[in-house]
């Protein structure tokens, strides 16, 4: 934040400037199969202006049979707050702008160049980490995706063994690694017990059903068919009070610089 209490020259101030929304509803209503529909915030002439230069800098938008689709690139994101602040500001941008059209919406992607993950977010997961010992391990779901971006999961693992947290691992519903990933080095190391729990701010279908479902292929029951015993915890990082406190805390900050 700057002296005079605003963020300078970045994100609305972009938008505004060069009446880019504007262009962009007035392309999807008259040329929707228009390939040039960017909104971009990375204007390199006021990049000394800004406050923060944009992390989440430039959407791309296109049409395919009725339905409204958007690609976000982001070249900077911490994975425990502001990257799932973005995809939520994003999941709701894209309804909203086709329903102003007369669109359905559609694929929303999501490229991040370079996705990191602060000490005080790993803190904030130990909180809901039961205890293991030799035999016991904790294993984090997380959602995946088929996007190269899916390989940052392996940052999150290699924070979590870098905190000496032992016998936690990140496994993935859509993307790599999977289950059967991990199930192959809980039994080289001898695990008999196991606690599932999403790394998910809402506990929804994919906590409920496919990890701890009573179906025969929810992780739940594979992971018993396996041989493990199997503990659920089925609550969101949102009911967790140390991700809450981040976020209310973040929320203040940004707050406080707004009246000064």
């Amino acid at each position: 934040m700057r002296e005079d209490g605003t963020i300078g020259k970045a994100y609305g101030y972009q938008i505004r400037k060069y009446k880019q929304l504007d262009t962009l509803l007035e392309q999807l209503r008259t040329d929707p199969q228009n390939r040039r529909m960017i909104v971009s915030l990375w204007n390199i002439e006021d990049l000394p202006d800004m406050a923060l230069q944009p992390c989440a800098y430039q959407t791309l938008w296109d049409v395919s049979d009725g339905r409204l689709n958007c690609m976000l690139v982001q070249r900077s994101g911490d994975m425990g707050l502001g990257i799932p602040f973005n995809m939520t500001q994003y999941a709701v941008l894209v309804p909203l702008i086709a329903c102003s059209v007369g669109l359905r919406p559609g694929l929303f992607t999501h490229v991040i160049n370079n996705a990191h993950i602060y000490e005080n977010h790993v803190e904030a997961l130990k909180t809901q980490l039961p205890k293991t010992d030799n035999h016991t391990a904790v294993l984090v779901m997380a959602h995946g995706t088929p996007h190269p971006a899916n390989a940052y999961y392996s940052v999150v693992q290699n924070r979590i063994d870098s905190a000496g947290l032992k016998n936690v691992y990140i496994y993935s519903v859509e993307g790599w690694p999977h289950l059967d990933t991990v199930i192959p080095q809980l039994k080289a190391k001898g695990i008999k017990e196991v606690t599932i729990m999403p790394m998910m701010m809402v506990a929804g279908d994919h906590a409920n059903n496919d990890m701890a479902g009573a179906e025969p292929d929810s992780h739940k029951s594979i992971l018993e068919k396996e041989g493990f015993k199997v503990q659920t915890y089925i609550h969101g990082l949102g009911e967790n009070q140390a991700v809450r406190k981040m976020f209310v805390e973040r929320a203040n900050e940004a707050w406080d610089a707004l009246e000064k």
